[in-house]
């Protein structure tokens, strides 16, 4: 439950950052291009409690 309540935390204030490997390099396109895009939405299980 500590793990939850930090995450909420954290998210509401805004305190968390995104992994360095999260963010774009120079130079690099911003969105997608193109006309089909191979989307998957699925399930997947997480651990929010460490």
């Amino acid at each position: 439950m500590k793990g939850l309540a930090a995450s909420g935390l954290l998210g509401g204030l805004g305190l968390w950052r995104s992994p360095a490997w999260a963010v774009a390099n120079p130079g690099q396109p911003n969105g997608l291009s193109g006309t089909e895009f191979d989307l998957y939405i699925g399930e997947t299980q997480v651990n929010i409690t460490g």
